[in-house]
């Protein structure tokens, strides 16, 4: 309670909204009002900021006794910072002395004999002639009277006045400000507040157990995150998870250039692709002693004018004997016309070699053309090492190497193998009971041209039909072609439906922005406000509104509301105005009760 008409100091506080913080340096940013009993003035004064170092956000303005003259006055403005808020001050005046007990213009006291200092000296009352030498009366009435004329609260008005202060449920235990003081110790930030490094540790701390109310943005996130974590569970470890990703074209180029790199590596491209000199095909290799006899089997020896296919055909045709057995051999190129125009419908034995490829057929048709079926597996460049050395490996571990870029020996080639049964006559084809010296195209051409009488065989279609209705079991040795068949198809089988076999995948650093893009679209679908979003709903001034008498209302028309309802307003009788953020527009008024004793308000308009 302030003493009225009398020249005194107050001070103020403006506060940074967006930092939440005392706002320094800011008082030539600063239009203050004082509301004298419910009428707005500037001040006499200009405001002077209190310690910005020790006391952020503290101004204060000397009011003057003109303007403590009232029953009730508020400071307040504004600041023309943005998020710079004046927090009103209300101040209560009452006529009391403004001096020292004692001194000029304060309280009066007495001495050891109980006189009233500063008065007994001073009174010109001859006291012998009031009720004879007893003025005790006299003193006390009039005594009465100055009390009457100074009219000081009763104690049933102090009680009253104190029930107001304290409100109906004051407590001594917590609301005296000794309990206060003690809350304050034990439960309230009292120094710096917690720093944004703090305040996010504890965001990213936080359990996600305590946010499951149905509607918040915990609850939310927790299950979008939970609904990403399944997602992105289902990957596995190294790709583990991706049990059906489809073959990519792209892989396409990728593998048949890394398969094309291991086949030259090895001399395979002058199979067919490459033209050979002696120095590409090693000597001792298996082309070199189907090529050679001697007993160092050497490429160099073979002459394909006078050693090839063509050139002992054209040599048999005109110097060997040949027929019997009923009729002329059919050439090679009648048996692989027949083999490759062969029915397919015609070799359905489960078992069979046309029932194999049948198979496959059928497992590889999943992959498409070219690879399309598998639409997504995009090509990992680590792969490359990989393809090809497995690519090595499998020709070494069948002993392809010796055909071109290894010697061979007995051991290198599988009995009754391809290769074993092109060369070895032997119920069990042995690599070791070829000659090249004797054996090789380049021998039996030698001795063809001195000994040999040809004669007939089976027909095209009756080689043909043995070809493909043999029996798969048959050929089942580790290095033959039977085996590799069979081994095409186990390899091909894993694959699956639409590649579901494909179990092991390792990831793509170039899957990275599809995941993310993913994830992103989820997000967009989703569209939770943003950084940017929440930032902008703390920092944007609301249009100021009012929600209607009765009616509900929005959050900003609220919060409008509230700041009239404490802030500026005006009393007038049984109406209470209040102001508008301008300060003189009406926004809302209320009716109270009472005038002068009010206990309750309601809303008017």
């Amino acid at each position: 309670m302030a003493t009225r008409n009398v020249e005194m100091t107050i001070t103020y506080l403006a506060w940074d909204t967006s930092a939440n913080a005392g706002k320094t340096g800011d008082v030539g940013n600063h239009t203050l009002r004082w509301v004298k009993d419910g009428t707005s003035s500037a001040t006499t004064n200009s405001a002077a900021e209190v310690d910005a170092t020790n006391a952020p956000g503290i101004y204060k303005i000397t009011m003057t006794a003109t303007e403590t003259d009232a029953n009730i006055g508020v400071l307040c403005g504004k600041s023309s910072t943005a998020n710079i808020s004046i927090v009103p001050i209300t101040l209560q005046f009452e006529r009391l002395p403004d001096a020292d007990p004692a001194a000029n213009g304060g309280l009066p006291t007495v001495d050891a004999n109980n006189h009233v200092n500063g008065v007994q000296d001073t009174l010109s009352v001859n006291v012998t002639t009031i009720e004879g030498s007893d003025a005790t009366d006299q003193i006390n009435a009039a005594c009465d009277t100055a009390l009457s004329d100074y009219d000081a609260p009763t104690k049933a008005e102090l009680d009253s006045a104190f029930t107001e202060i304290k409100g109906g449920t004051w407590s001594s235990s917590t609301d005296t400000l000794e309990a206060i003081r003690n809350r304050g110790d034990a439960a309230w930030i009292t120094a710096s507040p917690p720093t944004a490094a703090a305040i996010a540790d504890a965001v990213w701390d936080e359990a996600t157990s305590g946010h499951t109310s149905s509607g918040t943005f915990g609850e939310q996130v927790k299950t979008d995150i939970d609904a990403i974590l399944t997602d992105t569970t289902e990957i596995g470890s190294a790709g583990a998870g991706l049990t059906a990703v489809p073959w990519n074209s792209a892989w396409d180029a990728e593998v048949q250039s890394e398969c094309n790199d291991a086949l030259v590596a090895i001399g395979l491209d002058h199979l067919v692709s490459a033209s050979v000199a002696g120095s590409d095909v090693v000597d001792d290799s298996i082309i070199a002693k189907l090529v050679s006899k001697e007993s160092t089997a050497d490429w160099d020896d073979f002459a394909n004018t006078t050693d090839s296919l063509q050139a002992i055909r054209d040599r048999g045709d005109t110097s060997w004997t040949t027929g019997g057995g009923g009729g002329s051999c059919p050439s090679a190129a009648d048996i692989a016309d027949a083999v490759w125009d062969e029915a397919t419908s015609g070799h359905t034995s489960s078992g069979s070699y046309g029932k194999a490829l049948s198979d496959i057929l059928t497992d590889t048709a999943v992959i498409g053309a070219a690879g399309a079926g598998l639409t997504a597996v995009p090509w990992n460049s680590s792969w490359d090492a990989e393809v090809q050395s497995e690519c090595n490996d499998a020709l070494v571990a069948l002993g392809l190497d010796h055909l071109i870029s290894a010697s061979v020996a007995g051991s290198d080639v599988v009995d009754d193998s391809i290769i074993a049964k092109l060369v070895s006559k032997e119920s069990t084809a042995d690599w070791d009971d070829f000659a090249n010296t004797t054996d090789s195209l380049q021998a039996i051409r030698d001795r063809g041209d001195a000994s040999w009488i040809t004669g007939g065989g089976g027909s095209a279609a009756d080689i043909a039909d043995a070809v493909w209705n043999e029996a798969a079991g048959d050929h089942t040795s580790s290095g033959s072609f039977g085996k590799y068949v069979a081994d095409i198809l186990t390899d091909t089988a894993v694959i699956g439906a639409n590649g579901a076999g494909l179990s092991a995948i390792p990831w793509n650093s170039a899957w990275d922005t599809e995941v993310q893009s993913e994830v992103n679209d989820a997000l967009v679908a989703y569209d939770p406000p943003t950084k940017a979003e929440m930032d902008a709903m703390w920092t944007t001034d609301l249009t100021e509104a009012y929600a209607g008498d009765g009616e509900n209302g929005t959050p900003s028309e609220l919060l409008y509301m509230i700041l009239c309802a404490v802030s500026e307003f005006a009393i007038s009788g049984t109406t209470i105005t209040g102001k508008k953020v301008d300060g003189s527009t009406t926004a809302m008024t209320w009716t109270i009760n009472d005038a002068t004793s009010p206990t309750s308000r309601t809303r008017a308009t």
